[in-house]
């Protein structure tokens, strides 16, 4: 299971557009979201014309939040 907060700008669903493959998600709302669908076609259409930044800088934002993930967790343990 790997839980995720996001914020204002975060991408919802990268690991499933990454991996080709579908993936459930739950979400849940504190506040008012305005949310926007980005057909597949057209990100991997996006993913050719800025090809290989954009699907770099979309594994680079999903890694830094497992990152950060762990070092949360690890640093709240050991100040315990």
């Amino acid at each position: 299971m790997y839980t995720e907060y996001c914020t204002g700008g975060d991408i919802l669903g990268e690991l499933s557009c990454l991996l080709k493959c579908g993936i459930q998600y739950t979400a849940v709302c504190e506040t008012t979201l305005q949310a926007f669908l980005i057909p597949l076609e057209d990100l991997y259409e996006g993913f050719d014309v800025f090809w290989p930044s954009l699907e770099y800088k979309i594994w680079l934002k999903f890694a830094l939040g497992i990152v950060n993930q762990y070092f949360e967790q690890n640093v709240v343990c050991k100040a315990t």
